[in-house]
């Protein structure tokens, strides 16, 4: 799992308020997000990921520039 570092507006790579980089990994919509959490979280090193997955009992996902959403309910 690579993907490129998030870049600021002022073409820096982007840093969180602690001063950590921000990857960007584009995932194939079959990744199993439960096991990609556990191994996220057992890296030395990482000190967090954007995956919430208990958090939201709906997500809408913006797909490209045609603007077409999905809503998905659990």
């Amino acid at each position: 799992l690579a993907g490129p570092i998030r870049r600021a507006a002022n073409d820096l790579d982007y840093r969180t308020d602690n001063g950590n980089p921000v990857i960007d990994a584009p995932l194939a919509a079959d990744t199993d997000l439960e096991s990609l959490r556990a191994a996220l979280d057992a890296i030395p090193g990482v000190v967090g990921h954007g995956l919430f997955l208990t958090e939201a009992d709906e997500v809408i996902i913006e797909e490209g520039e045609r603007g077409r959403v999905t809503t998905i309910r659990r």
